[in-house]
């Protein structure tokens, strides 16, 4: 079975989210958060537009620059949050992830104090997988953890999950092919799956 690692892709957009309420509530650990615990919905603060500084689009990362609004250059993943769109979590769901808890959010426009329409939920991944291959990947020593360049993974110990985070970095979320397939089908947004060996 092939894996993947979820990259975070962004070419311009412009817009940053960030977490306004519940920023003690971690999401990296793997663990299942007790939903009575969390209040919600979740708080998260967008900043776009000309007085935030985020107000233009740059296709590519180049230098040539357009103004599009602001709901069209919107993401399904925001890696930091952690946001996803609730349509790229609903096709996760239909392939068979099940560790996936999910939380309402209320995503406010700071500038002009509106509510976005859009659907998003903040997403915890529950469980970690001890399977890097420290001897065959290229990374970085962390402390506690690793920054890999060039991840290389022990697939038996993967467990044939098709969602899971990895023990020695939490921020990495590994897939499996059909996952990754779903991923890179060009219908989402801000999201791609890069193979791992």
């Amino acid at each position: 079975m092939k894996y993947y690692r979820i990259v975070a892709t962004e070419n311009g957009e412009n817009i940053l989210i960030r977490r306004a309420t519940q920023r003690e509530v971690i999401t990296t650990e793997g663990k299942y958060i007790n939903e009575g615990a969390l209040d919600v919905p979740v708080k998260i603060e967008m900043h776009v537009g000309e007085n935030a500084g985020y107000n233009q689009y740059t296709p590519g990362l180049t230098d040539e620059v357009e103004f599009v609004n602001f709901e069209d250059r919107l993401l399904d993943f925001y890696q930091l949050v952690p946001l996803m769109s609730k349509r790229l979590i609903d096709a996760f769901r239909e392939a068979g992830v099940d560790n996936i808890q999910s939380f309402p959010v209320k995503i406010e426009n700071i500038e002009t104090k509106e509510v976005l329409n859009k659907e998003y939920l903040l997403v915890n991944v529950v469980g970690l997988i001890s399977c890097a291959n420290l001897e065959g990947t290229e990374y970085v020593n962390l402390g506690d953890a690793y920054d890999f360049i060039d991840l290389k993974i022990h697939k038996d110990k993967a467990k044939q999950l098709p969602l899971f985070r990895l023990a020695e970095s939490p921020y990495e979320i590994i897939v499996n092919g059909r996952i990754a397939n779903i991923i890179n089908s060009e219908k989402y947004k801000g999201i791609s799956a890069e193979l791992v060996s």
